[in-house]
């Protein structure tokens, strides 16, 4: 048995690849994640779970890949819904002016699902192994995105000067009526199973502005949901815009979501009151997975 999980682990499984990233939930316990979040590269980049676990004691997944439409993300939370009870869903509002036409989106949604189907059988063996031989957690094993439960890890730091992209124009840029349908069924979808929702748009220099700000803040309202805009909010979190991004201004670096995930944080707890889960001998591993990423992250920055 040993050997079988040695040469898993040796060859790659498909959730080590960034084109499976969404299916990092795959081996997690049953009932064991309390926040579910879905979004595209920006959330991957700029949420950081053991980090969550580790100020607040919340168990979060992210479940995102690059380009992710909301379709996807519907199909994922299904997926999700079956084995958890999340009581919070985050969704990262870049998607909602996603153009992934739906009809060329299923077929991928589709095809990810069935490999998804046989990975989980393979990870619930691998998880038999990882039983029987007492294996642990140890900061050899990040930035793994299974070990940071879907955040991909990134020292780079692009320095920028920062524009002032959120200047107030006045005007509003409209959701496209796909997308408001499509955002619609993940609110009955997480009604449905007992989750509340909550809007988060993360930082993000060339894909967001104060049109697209007003046009998720007149969805949320409309739907009475949580609409929280992080570009609003450097100085609130401590995020020098300079130094927080991998790239031009689209992706976050560790430093950057790291004082993303903080201020998230303490958000969620302020307005959603969650049980802290630390000393729960079910969650051990997301103790374990905190203190080697942050053994991991202080040896490399």
């Amino acid at each position: 048995m040993l050997l079988i999980g040695v040469s898993l682990l040796g060859n790659g499984l498909p959730w080590q690849r960034a084109a499976d990233d969404p299916y990092a939930f795959v081996p997690e316990p049953e009932n064991t994640v309390q926040i579910a979040c879905v979004g595209n590269s920006d959330l991957y980049s700029g949420f950081v779970p053991p980090v969550l676990w580790g100020n607040q004691g919340y168990s979060a997944t992210v479940y995102a890949s690059a380009r992710q439409s909301l379709t996807k993300s519907y199909a994922l939370l299904e997926r999700v819904f079956a084995t958890q009870s999340p009581e919070l869903v985050v969704l990262e509002t870049d998607m909602l002016y996603d153009h992934n036409p739906q009809e060329r989106e299923m077929p991928r949604v589709l095809a990810r699902q069935t490999r998804a189907k046989h990975l989980g059988q393979d990870m619930r063996n691998l998880a038999s192994v990882f039983r029987q031989t007492g294996a642990q957690v140890t900061p050899g094993d990040f930035p793994s995105i299974r070990r940071t439960h879907g955040y991909r890890y990134s020292t780079k730091v692009t320095r920028l000067a920062m524009p002032d992209y959120m200047a107030d124009t006045g005007e509003r840029e409209q959701i496209r009526a796909e997308n408001r349908k499509a955002a619609d069924r993940i609110l009955q979808l997480c009604r449905e199973n007992g989750a509340q929702l909550l809007l988060v748009e993360l930082p993000t220099v060339t894909s967001w502005n104060a049109a697209r700000h007003r046009g998720v803040a007149e969805f949320a309202a409309a739907r009475e949901l949580e609409f929280l805009d992080l570009n609003l909010l450097y100085d609130q979190m401590g995020l020098d815009g300079t130094v927080a991004f991998r790239d031009a201004g689209n992706h976050l670096n560790v430093t950057g979501a790291t004082a993303v995930t903080a201020y998230l944080g303490r958000y969620i707890a302020r307005q959603y009151r969650l049980p802290d889960l630390r000393g729960n001998s079910r969650y051990a591993n997301r103790q374990e997975e905190w203190v080697c990423y942050r053994r991991f992250v202080n040896g490399n920055i």
